[in-house]
């Protein structure tokens, strides 16, 4: 179905459609905007969007399951305009009500999707994310997801624009390249409550387990990274900005609360793993490579571990060039991490490489 108007589908089942061209069963294009209530997309092909193609305009899915789709980029869905995926019938913008009865919403689920591309820049299993894209995901379920090519990223979501996750899971995803979970490449991605848990970056080169920053900006506050694996970062590795929970900045009233005990605000990283044994790898939990920065707060890095170096986290400065690499703590609890080989075994909590700089 193709269309560059205003579609309003409640109910019903798009199955083993394919095309050549973009959304293997639904494509949207211009300034049109499509309302997606309890729909089926499964098992649909195409080049762009193997379920869901929203070119510009507008795009709102609530509830539903988008599975077992395949495209080059973004399996599930590729959005490069507005793009709202919800467990909740209120977030149905006004102007776009379909005006008829509608059933209860349940969690939306992104699920089992696979993105072939094979060179670097492709991929998003689950959902592709183009630069001008804004997206909004809540309570929303994106797993099981694949970017299955040679240097395919993003396994669960691929992003070059604006992402907002909001509770949900992004788990149990794969890629071959980078970013098992997310693959942030471009613009700014806000994780806010919500559970990155279980995805694998595979090997080539194998980054960030759970979210890979690549010149963008990661906004973490509060919710899980936990059980993820790569070769490098098994939770998080990063390039780019990376602020937990406002970093150094961030609301003091909650240091008075750390002290007391109180850690429900927390972030927690746990049980990640970085498997690199060569030169420069690590990062059980966070990665930080060379130029990038991260400011953490009001954090658990916990029960991580590396072959290497850095078990919970690796700062690697590449003293040769001129960007700086900095990592700042404040109200973080870094323990219990590991090395799990002896050589050379350094920095089981904390490793810093080169001349990189960390305050705490």
């Amino acid at each position: 179905m193709w269309s560059d108007g205003r579609l309003a589908i409640v109910g019903g089942t798009f199955e083993q459609n394919t095309t050549t061209g973009p959304g293997g069963a639904i494509a949207t294009d211009g300034e049109g905007t499509v309302v997606l209530v309890e729909a089926v997309l499964r098992s649909n092909g195409a080049a762009t969007g193997g379920g869901l193609h929203a070119n510009r305009g507008r795009a709102v899915v609530i509830g539903g399951f988008v599975g077992s789709n395949t495209a080059v980029d973004g399996g599930g869905i590729w959005a490069g305009g507005e793009l709202s995926v919800s467990g909740s019938r209120g977030d149905i913008p006004e102007d776009l009500a379909p005006g008829v009865p509608l059933p209860e919403a349940t969690e939306p689920r992104i699920t089992g999707n696979t993105a072939t591309g094979g060179a670097v820049g492709q991929g998003g299993g689950g959902l592709y994310l183009r630069r001008n894209a804004d997206a909004t995901l809540s309570d929303a379920l994106v797993t099981a997801n694949a970017a299955n090519g040679a240097a395919g990223s993003g396994g669960g979501v691929l992003t070059e624009g604006r992402l907002t996750v909001r509770r949900g899971q992004i788990a149990s995803n794969t890629a071959n390249r980078a970013g098992g979970g997310i693959e942030a490449s471009g613009g700014r991605t806000d994780l806010l409550d919500a559970q990155v848990a279980l995805n694998d970056a595979g090997t080539a080169p194998g980054n960030g387990g759970g979210v890979h920053v690549a010149g963008a900006t990661l906004i973490v506050r509060g919710g899980t990274i936990n059980g993820n694996a790569a070769v490098d970062g098994g939770g998080i590795w990063t390039a780019g900005t990376l602020s937990m929970n406002a970093g150094a900045s961030g609301d003091r009233d909650t240091d008075a609360a750390a002290i007391e005990g109180d850690r429900s605000a927390f972030t927690t990283i746990t049980g990640n793993r970085a498997t690199g044994a060569t030169a420069g790898d690590g990062g059980g939990g966070i990665y930080v490579a060379d130029g990038g920065s991260a400011a953490l707060a009001f954090s658990e890095i916990t029960g991580n571990t590396a072959n290497r170096a850095g078990g919970g986290v690796e700062l690697f400065d590449d003293a040769a060039t001129a960007a700086a690499t900095t990592l700042t703590l404040r109200a973080v609890d870094v323990s219990s991490n590991a090395i799990s080989i002896a050589a050379p075994g350094n920095g089981g909590g904390v490793h810093i490489g080169g001349a990189g700089s960390a305050t705490a």
